[in-house]
């Protein structure tokens, strides 16, 4: 992982010589949750000890001590199996929906920081979107929880980002980018501020409380379509899925040359 100083002279308590730092931790290429190529971030707040204002060479010796790692040794062989499921969900739904899928490599291995695996892709080369490759990445986030459901018939509490990334797409298209129908090509917001859902929107009462909850309607509307469509790839070839799950479980690494040839045979 790298690290990120967001605020360099931090803040000062009112202890004599301790100064707490806000770091966020990045996860480089290799550990993104990268179906879109969004990194993930982790938030700390460290204090540092000193008589002066520390160098970033303090900080971080601070934060890795501090910053908790996966300990592998900890990894049941019922967790490598969930993982391995969601993450060959991510990939499958990813393989079907996409010409080119540009899969680098899926992994269980415990690598960095708070990640049992994961699917690095390619670095994207568009600049702007359609609406239905949009869709097709909101599919794709929903695909690792789905695919849990589907194989092991429930789903774990690993799959926060995943959801927030897919309904935050589902919230740009319907607030941004005039992408929904029933709303209109409208933009809501001034675009500055962040947002979840619709109703955060009315504290700028710039629309009613009406607008705000179809906005929050047609984000579940999409997210739900999108998840139901998730299930039917899934359901589409199971075999095969557990195939190559079996695979990356025996091997714990596969490429993307693999993958697509598991897929194509």
């Amino acid at each position: 992982f790298f690290l990120k100083i967001c605020n360099m002279l931090g803040y000062k308590s009112k202890e004599k010589g301790k100064y707490y730092y806000q770091i966020d931790t990045y996860f480089p290429s290799s550990k993104m949750c990268s179906h879109c190529g969004a990194k993930t971030k982790k938030t700390d707040i460290v204090l540092i000890d000193t008589d002066v204002i520390p160098t970033i060479k303090d900080v971080t010796k601070v934060l890795s001590t501090t910053t908790q790692l996966l300990d592998a040794s900890k990894i049941t062989d019922a967790s490598l199996k969930k993982t391995a499921t969601h993450e060959i969900g991510h990939a499958y739904v990813r393989y079907k929906l996409n010409n080119d899928p540009q899969i680098v490599k899926i992994t269980i291995n415990a690598e960095g920081v708070g990640t049992l695996g994961y699917v690095q892709m390619e670095s994207e080369k568009t600049l702007t979107q359609s609406k239905q490759v949009l869709l097709n990445k909101i599919t794709t986030f929903l695909a690792g929880m789905a695919s849990e459901e589907v194989f092991i018939g429930t789903f774990e509490n690993g799959n926060t980002s995943d959801l927030e990334t897919a309904t935050r797409i589902a919230l740009n298209m319907v607030t941004k980018y005039g992408m929904s129908e029933k709303i209109g090509s409208i933009m809501f917001g001034s675009g500055q501020e962040e947002v979840f859902l619709g109703r955060d929107f009315t504290t700028q009462k710039n629309f009613s409380e009406e607008t705000s909850g179809l906005i929050d309607a047609e984000v579940k509307r999409i997210i739900d379509t999108a998840y139901r469509r998730t299930e039917e790839i899934l359901n589409q070839n199971m075999e095969k899925l557990h195939a190559v799950a079996n695979v990356l479980l025996e091997k714990e690494k596969i490429d993307g040359e693999e993958f697509n040839n598991i897929m194509n045979s």
